[in-house]
């Protein structure tokens, strides 16, 4: 099946005839008659009654008429895509992150900039996860990076990745040095730093926890992840935080949380055909994350 021979159908549905259909898509007659003969061929079923009075369909030209017109339509949307981009000229993408995103996604940008030089990227300081929601679902940002978990049904998400959560833990408050797995009760009884009560992210930690039959014990609250970390290298307490960080706090050392407790990370947008260098954008993010080991920064659970 040939995109041209949709298209012949198609024309012919339009106009009634083979002549007219030919003329409107600047075949002849012959080439167009053709076309829907090999067509018909093809899916061994007679789509048209022909006539001296024109073409009328048949039962199966009818019902494949809608799926050929979708499929024309698609790659209609392609083409101006397509036209769209190679035309960018100027413009920005508005990225924001949530604060409990901890994948790097510096490549990402660099990319997007490396194709497409003359765009602009605006970066929003990471915020918690309902503000980023507000924040895309309102058009004040183009695309998100955050935890898709809890998407909210107006955003549409993708999945970049799956992180398991963690223990960042101060060498002098660790009851087990030589183990690299800490049970959730064992975590529960480390000196914590988390989120306030009411936050989104201590909730969250406040569920699974109880989920394994623990409650934390909060040595303090802090929503700064950056304050929080220097909290830990100063040994004021743990901080929960993902596997996979590419460096730590000194004098702390990261311990994997069993069982595991895993979160998707991914984009956030909104919903419908998104703007063609924001959809530039959701592809080379989407194209930089998957087969690849990803570098994360540590931190503190705060969203």
């Amino acid at each position: 099946m040939e995109i041209q021979q949709l298209r012949c159908l198609v024309a012919v549905a339009e106009h009634g005839s083979f002549t007219k259909a030919a003329a409107a898509i600047h075949l002849t007659q012959p080439s167009l008659s053709h076309a829907v003969a090999k067509l018909e061929s093809e899916l061994r079923m007679q789509l048209f009654h022909r006539s001296s009075r024109g073409a009328t369909f048949t039962s199966a030209g009818h019902s494949i008429l809608g799926p050929a017109r979708l499929v024309l339509s698609a790659l209609d949307d392609i083409d101006a895509t397509v036209s769209s981009l190679r035309g960018m000229t100027e413009g920005t993408v508005r990225v924001v992150t949530t604060r409990s995103f901890t994948t790097s996604i510096a490549e990402v940008v660099s990319e997007f900039c490396r194709q497409f030089p003359q765009m602009k990227v605006t970066m929003g300081a990471p915020r918690t996860e309902s503000e980023v929601h507000t924040l895309v679902a309102s058009d004040d940002c183009d695309i998100a990076f955050a935890r898709v978990d809890r998407t909210p049904p107006e955003l549409s998400a993708d999945v970049l990745d799956v992180e398991s959560l963690a223990v960042i833990v101060p060498r002098r408050h660790d009851p087990h040095p030589d183990a690299s797995d800490i049970t959730w009760p064992q975590a529960a009884q480390l000196p914590l730093i988390v989120p306030p009560i009411g936050n989104q992210a201590r909730l969250a930690l406040d569920r699974v926890f109880a989920a394994h039959d623990a409650r934390m014990m909060v040595a303090v609250e802090n929503e700064d992840y950056e304050s929080t970390l220097e909290m830990v290298r100063a040994g004021v307490g743990a901080c929960l935080g993902t596997q996979g960080v590419s460096r730590l706090p000194d004098g702390a050392r990261m311990k994997t949380i069993v069982p595991v407790s895993e979160t998707k990370i991914g984009l956030l947008c909104r919903p419908g055909t998104l703007a063609p260098a924001v959809s530039a954008f959701r592809t080379i993010a989407l194209q930089s994350f998957p087969g690849r080991k990803q570098i994360r920064t540590p931190m503190a659970v705060n969203s």
